[in-house]
């Protein structure tokens, strides 16, 4: 089982227990995340199907720091062993000169981001556009910040402004994103 902490209420989703071979390594990947939600809110309120009270000018933040360990995790669930995420004779040929976090893991923050934190429980993407400005290496914090930039009056709807940045302030992705909030039925 894959238990999901919501405040006081623990949540168990059996079905996720089975995603992965390499089940208890994932958990524990992800129960390493330390995570930082920052909320401001403009006027006007919209209230959501799960709870939260959103607003134009809103923004939530979620903090990473990626470790070997995660890169190679990432690379047995999705296959990506690029010798720039594994080889350091390789990568310090290039002009990065050390090795670099698979792109995917950098973008994966965001749907954290979405789904946990801002908008909530049963956010998806609907749409990404996303634009890669600098490497992630090994050892890296990044945080990921989103800023909500328009709410859809009749649908549960979000578009949001996507923003990662290194432990140096440095931009390492941008980009903007449509999301849907699901909300149970009945």
């Amino acid at each position: 089982m894959c238990p999901i902490d919501r405040g006081r209420k623990l949540i168990h989703y059996p079905e996720a227990g089975n995603v992965f071979d390499h089940g208890q390594r994932v958990l524990e990947f992800i129960a390493s995340i330390s995570r930082n939600i920052w909320w401001m809110g403009a006027s006007g309120p919209l209230q959501r199907g799960n709870n939260l009270e959103l607003h134009v000018g809103q923004k939530a933040t979620r903090t990473l720091t990626f470790t070997e360990e995660s890169v190679k995790a990432y690379a047995e669930m999705t296959g990506d062993y690029n010798p720039l995420h594994f080889d350091q004779d390789f990568a310090a040929k290039t002009k990065f000169k050390n090795l670099v976090v698979q792109g995917g893991l950098t973008a994966g923050i965001l749907n954290a981001l979405v789904a946990m934190d801002m908008p909530g429980p049963g956010t998806v993407f609907m749409n990404q556009n996303l634009q890669y400005t600098a490497p992630v290496f090994i050892g890296d914090t990044i945080t990921a910040e989103a800023e909500i930039l328009e709410l859809h009056q009749t649908k549960p709807v979000t578009k949001l402004k996507m923003t990662v940045t290194r432990q140096t302030g440095g931009k390492v992705l941008e980009g903007e994103c449509w999301c849907y909030t699901f909300t149970p039925e009945g």
